[in-house]
């Protein structure tokens, strides 16, 4: 009950000097207005509405290069606890003041590490323009720009009633971080993505591969599994379910899927030399060898 009442308090006392404000601009009095918001601020549990009306009264009344080094003091912050508008719009006083040039702003931004395509981006969502960036994301991804494709995509998660209406952000993200070489990231925008679209078979196999990756074998056949189950006829993903139960030494398993996929597939050379070498592993070379031969045999008749 105490932690409400103080903060309920912050709250009124932040309004108050927030009204106080707005009272002292009507009067002319900007400097006293000015400190009345710095004292809201202080208050608020909503640092970024008071320090944009803030960066509005210093553009409009103030002196442009105090305004300028106060937005560029606070990007980091709103770009961490503020929504993207907030932080669009104060990029746009910032540039009508300072009239960056595009690498120059970009390299502002990345310094104070906010995602530095909102240099070119940010009118987009001032017009709220979402679907032109992630038009951009996807160019960036497509052309190998994977570390630009990042940023944009992270410009949606920080808008949630956004990203619902784009879930392939979440795998552009994923697939963009897989490549990379950064697979905790990967997975956590890939577990993300098959949240909201959990009929994609390449989600889950793309989960199974990078667990794969880090060397967690067991851990990648459930979603193998799924992408089998999603996916039969992609037998792409049964050879690799068939390697994990290899390589978890679930030699059983293993050979059950071959085997199956053998039937499925009777053409496909990778599983007879993989039955091959598990029944060699076993200790059963007659079916090894017969294996072998199955494979000599279908060698044989491609080349006739």
């Amino acid at each position: 009950m105490e932690t409400l009442d103080v903060l309920t308090l912050q709250k009124q006392s932040a309004n108050f000097y927030y009204e106080n404000a707005l009272s002292l601009i009507r009067k002319g009095l900007f400097d006293d207005a000015l400190r009345a918001l710095d004292t809201a601020i202080v208050f608020s549990h909503n640092t970024p509405f008071y320090i944009l009306e803030k960066i509005r009264l210093l553009y409009y009344h103030g002196d442009p290069d105090s305004c300028s080094q106060f937005i560029i003091s606070q990007l980091n912050h709103l770009y961490k606890v503020g929504n993207l508008y907030t932080l669009c719009r104060s990029l746009n006083y910032l540039q009508q003041i300072e009239h960056y040039d595009l690498e120059t702003f970009q390299l502002l931004l990345d310094q104070c590490r906010v995602p530095y395509c909102l240099a070119n981006c940010y009118p987009l969502i001032l017009r709220r323009r979402f679907s032109m960036i992630y038009k951009l994301a996807k160019k960036a991804m497509v052309q190998d720009h994977h570390e630009l494709c990042i940023a944009y995509c992270k410009l949606f998660i920080k808008s949630p009633s956004i990203i619902v209406h784009y879930p392939d952000v979440y795998y552009l993200l994923a697939y963009s971080y897989h490549l990379l070489g950064q697979l905790l990231d990967a997975r956590k925008y890939y577990q993300c993505y098959y949240e909201l679209q959990p009929y994609d078979a390449d989600a889950y196999m793309n989960l199974g591969l990078i667990s794969m990756e880090l060397g967690d074998y067991k851990g990648a056949i459930p979603y193998i599994k799924k992408a089998c189950l999603v996916s039969p006829s992609h037998y792409d993903y049964q050879l690799y379910l068939g390697e994990c139960y290899y390589l978890s030494k679930k030699y059983k398993e293993a050979i059950a899927t071959y085997e199956t996929l053998k039937k499925e597939r009777p053409d496909y050379l990778q599983v007879y030399f993989n039955l091959s070498h598990i029944y060699k592993k076993i200790n059963k070379a007659r079916l090894s060898n017969q294996n072998l031969k199955l494979v000599s045999k279908l060698l044989s008749n491609t080349t006739e």
